[in-house]
C-alpha cells in the first residue's frame, strides 16, 4: 500500500542519515520507538530530542529508550506547556 510522501527504509541507519544530511532541508524527524532511538544513539546520530510528556500514566506500553543504550548528556533548550497538560521538553546533546 503506497502512502503519499512516505518512504519506508530497511537499510543501514547511518547510511540513511548521511544521505539525508547531504540533501536540501534542515531537520530530520525520526519516530520509531526505542529500537530506532537506541541504534541512532549507538552511532551518535541524534543531535536533539523533543520529548512530549502526556499527563496519562499507562500500565504498559512501548518504551522510549531501551536498556543498554549509551549514556547521553543533554542540555535543556526549552520547555513548552499546552492547555491540555502536555509538556514538550526540547534538549540538545551536550558536548562531552
Amino acid at each position: 500500500m503506497a502512502i503519499p510522501s512516505v518512504k519506508f527504509y530497511t537499510g543501514d541507519l547511518k547510511t540513511l542519515v548521511d544521505k539525508l544530511k547531504s540533501e536540501n532541508g534542515k531537520n530530520i524527524f525520526c519516530d520509531g520507538g526505542a529500537e530506532i532511538v537506541n541504534e541512532l544513539l549507538k552511532s551518535d546520530l541524534i543531535d536533539e530530542f523533543i520529548i512530549s510528556v502526556i499527563p496519562i500514566l499507562v500500565g504498559n506500553g512501548i518504551k522510549l529508550f531501551k536498556d543498554g543504550r549509551p549514556e547521553q548528556k543533554l542540555e535543556l533548550i526549552s520547555v513548552k506547556s499546552f492547555d491540555k497538560g502536555l509538556t514538550q521538553l526540547h534538549y540538545k546533546c551536550a558536548d562531552n
